[in-house]
């Protein structure tokens, strides 16, 4: 168990088997942790922004455009990675089942004809995204050395068949001892009611049915494709066995190296110094800062360290005598 990854990264598109996933963590006793910070070291499971389904684009493009080191210092590649995948016909049809019914969103009570009519609105209207495209930009998340990608399939091939190739097999082996897997994920399946909605293939026929058009989307077939999904059928993905072959983690933050996060904050500098952010007073010399780095105010996240500064009386003039000795 000690070779198994416990810190773990978890991206997952809406409606593929998040829950599912969750469980499997959760069984394996990890807690989830939140969004990944700065400085997050503990073990458990987190997600990159305020829920698990985020996107590659928007979020690479806000840390790219709107922070000050481009997030580098996020221990992105230090983490186990996890994304789920599923047959892109399932998800959309699960994403109908789900948010146009029973008040489950804000949009739940929009009034439709019938099915045809919700597809075009959804798809052709684009709704408030382009649906398939959206969905394509996952399997980015994929590309990177330290994430692992595991199908919706896959797992329900294990929990209900007892049916498991090598290569999921190998890939699970990051997170289940070998010997744990039938019974680990049987237990997390039948955990929720949510799963046993889980079927595969319903998508396939509601679309042959509703709207077949959608089998000719440009990302519905690169989906399909980079995953190695057949398009009007659904089986396990062919392609995960070369995507999981390599997993490489490692911290690429920076060492023994000080980087200003932000100037000027209730005179201080708040800089970040080998995994932990602090709180720098001004009057303390930059050659004084290695020295005495214990002595200054610590946490390991910006706001957390705002809040000790602001709180602090770590700052005066006869204080930052005493701590450098002079």
């Amino acid at each position: 168990m000690s070779s198994l990854k416990k810190k773990i990264l978890l991206v997952s598109p809406a409606k593929s088997g998040t829950h599912l996933i969750v469980s499997i963590l959760e069984n394996l006793q990890l807690t989830y942790r939140g969004k990944l910070k700065i400085c997050s070291s503990k073990e458990g499971y987190y997600s990159l922004s305020n829920t698990f389904h985020t996107s590659f684009k928007k979020y690479f493009y806000k840390l790219d455009k709107e922070t000050y080191d481009g997030g580098k210092l996020l221990p992105i590649n230090n983490f186990l990675g996890v994304v789920n995948c599923r047959h892109p016909a399932d998800i959309f049809f699960s994403y109908l089942n789900y948010s146009f019914e029973n008040n489950n969103t804000s949009y739940s009570n929009m009034n439709f004809k019938n099915k045809k009519e919700l597809i075009k609105f959804v798809y052709e209207n684009s709704f408030y995204e382009d649906f398939f495209k959206s969905l394509f930009e996952y399997t980015s998340w994929s590309n990177f050395n330290n994430f692992i990608t595991i199908s919706f399939e896959s797992l329900r091939n294990v929990a209900l068949e007892g049916d498991i190739s090598e290569n999921t097999k190998r890939t699970l082996s990051y997170l289940i001892n070998v010997e744990n897997i039938f019974e680990l994920i049987k237990n997390s399946f039948g955990s929720s009611d949510t799963f046993l909605k889980g079927n595969i293939g319903e998508g396939i026929e509601f679309l042959k049915n509703n709207y077949p058009k959608i089998f000719e989307d440009k990302y519905y077939v690169k989906y399909c494709d980079f995953y190695g999904y057949e398009y009007s059928k659904v089986t396990e993905p062919l392609n995960l066995g070369s995507e999981n072959k390599k997993i490489q983690i490692f911290d690429s933050r920076p060492k023994n190296i000080q980087i200003t996060i932000e100037k000027n904050y209730h005179n201080h500098n708040i800089i970040y110094l080998n995994n932990k952010i602090y709180a720098i007073p001004f009057g303390v010399k930059h050659n004084d800062v290695i020295k005495n780095i214990k002595k200054f105010l610590s946490a390991d996240d910006l706001d957390e360290i705002k809040f000790k500064i602001l709180n602090s009386k770590k700052s005066s003039k006869n204080w930052i005598k005493k701590i450098l000795g002079v």
